[in-house]
């Protein structure tokens, strides 16, 4: 089994996910995978029920 993938785009700054897959397998075509803006930040609990927020 490979690992997942993380790789950031130099040229755009945007980041890539790639889940894992067997050696040799081709991945399904549905099989997610995300492109994010390199600037798309969020804390850490947003979001989350019942975090508290930061004070």
């Amino acid at each position: 089994m490979h690992e997942p993938d993380i790789t950031f785009y130099l040229e755009s700054g945007n980041i890539g996910l790639f889940p894992a897959a067997a050696p040799g397998a081709t991945p399904p075509p549905d099989q997610p995978r995300q492109f994010l803006r390199g600037d798309a930040e969020i804390g850490y609990w947003e979001g989350e029920e019942g975090a508290a927020s930061p004070s």
